[in-house]
């Protein structure tokens, strides 16, 4: 199962980051960037008791709805989910038959319990990858819950479908669920609220569209600055200024910003690494921040500086790789890009192969592509056209498997360029 990163409730945009230039940030960073945000968020989420069931204070509330029992099994539920996302794919399948008995009681109820119990199927569906069941779950929900719940419970229907809609291809279709979601914020805590502007804001990186990205992630820092006495969300600007930092080395990839850009960069990840928390959910974020200073010294050709920022990630990646693989895969795909752009195509090329070992140990097929990818620009560069032919080849075998696998509708939009 891919590495998952999960919104508010539940996987609410779970979604795994390419690369087309050597100088340029994997894009392969973003989307599992992406992922990584939502998961971690999740497991904050609940294991801090943030997502506390309110049944809302309505006459068109059954009795069934506002009972203890409701509450009770919701709470249960969520704390059952808390730890079987700390284990194995095989926990989650064992707690969906739980999860079903639990929620059948209140199925339906106009309260925010039930619909907690209702999401939670949902989410382990989306975990597990069985997208056509989280699908009808996400469908029943819409049916039985809209305009019957809070919008603290309701946002999360919308950060869900629009990791759904993600994994399925339909990127920009996802991006109208991340918006609906942050239209909501001014009516969410504020951890809640701030995150649904981020979430925005990676979808739109994701389809390119650095413009309203920056929109949403202005108002994500807006107001997560304005409730900056949580400690909460004080952690959460280290990752608003991270993916500040990200979206603009993605600009740079693009080619739609200048070089010089790389300098604001560095900085917003220096000040993201001001505000993380040392806590170990957070360490992805911390090696992240210090190879976005690497590779923004590479991308401004200071290999001197590359190096020392990228020797510094080192301890830092191997704190985080338990928990997050891909930043393992991260540092590799830089030593190789810093090795290639100092004439080194054999280090390149050996970097890019523990990066292609490292993706598809912990089965990070986009990122496995990458690294695919660069293995054939480090043996052209060798001389070794037939072998840089045959890594070609290989990565279009394995860009097809990903796009049968998830049905792609606009492959286009992550990865038919590479």
């Amino acid at each position: 199962m891919e590495a998952a990163r999960c919104t508010g409730k539940g996987a609410g945009g779970c979604r795994p980051a390419k690369q087309t230039g050597i100088l340029a940030l994997p894009t392969t960073l973003v989307s599992m960037r992406s992922m990584q945000i939502r998961h971690v968020l999740l497991l904050v989420l609940l294991a801090g008791g943030l997502l506390l069931i309110r049944p809302l204070p309505s006459p068109a509330q059954s009795e069934r709805g506002n009972t203890v029992a409701c509450r009770q099994a919701a709470d249960k539920m969520d704390r059952r989910l808390t730890e079987a996302l700390s284990g194995d794919e095989a926990m989650l399948r064992d707690l969906l038959p739980s999860l079903r008995e639990t929620y059948a009681p209140f199925r339906g109820a106009r309260a925010d319990c039930a619909a907690s119990l209702a999401m939670n199927e949902a989410v382990v569906l989306l975990l597990l990858e069985d997208y056509r069941e989280a699908s009808d779950a996400l469908d029943e929900y819409a049916r039985l819950y809209e305009g019957h719940v809070s919008p603290d419970v309701w946002v999360d229907y919308h950060f869900n479908r629009g990791w759904l809609l993600s994994r399925l291809g339909q990127t920009q279709a996802s991006t109208e669920d991340y918006v609906r979601a942050a239209a909501l914020a001014d009516d969410l805590p504020p951890f809640r609220g701030a995150a649904a502007h981020l979430y925005a804001a990676l979808t739109f990186v994701e389809v390119r569209d650095f413009p309203r990205a920056r929109t949403y992630l202005q108002l994500a820092d807006s107001l997560a600055r304005a409730n900056v006495d949580s400690a909460r969300v004080r952690t959460m600007l280290g990752e608003i200024e991270l993916e500040h930092a990200i979206t603009m080395q993605r600009q740079i990839e693009a080619g739609l910003a200048p070089d010089s850009l790389h300098l604001q960069a560095a900085e917003r990840a220096r000040q993201a690494q001001a505000w993380l928390s040392d806590e170990a959910y957070q360490s992805p974020e911390r090696a992240m921040a210090q190879l976005v200073i690497a590779r923004a010294a590479l991308g401004l050709r200071d290999y001197a500086g590359a190096r020392v920022a990228l020797d510094a990630a080192r301890p830092l990646v191997t704190e985080a790789e338990a928990y997050a693989g891909y930043v393992r895969v991260s540092e590799q795909m830089t030593e190789g890009d810093l090795a290639m752009a100092t004439s080194d195509p054999a280090r390149a090329r050996m970097a890019y192969g523990r990066a292609l070992a490292a993706a598809q140990a912990e089965g990070l097929p986009t990122q496995a592509l990458d690294a695919l990818l660069h293995l054939g620009q480090a043996a052209g560069a060798e001389g070794a056209e037939a072998v840089a032919a045959e890594r070609y080849r290989e990565a279009i075998d394995l860009g097809e498997t990903i796009r049968q696998r998830q049905g792609l509708q606009d492959w286009s939009l992550s990865a038919s360029e590479l």
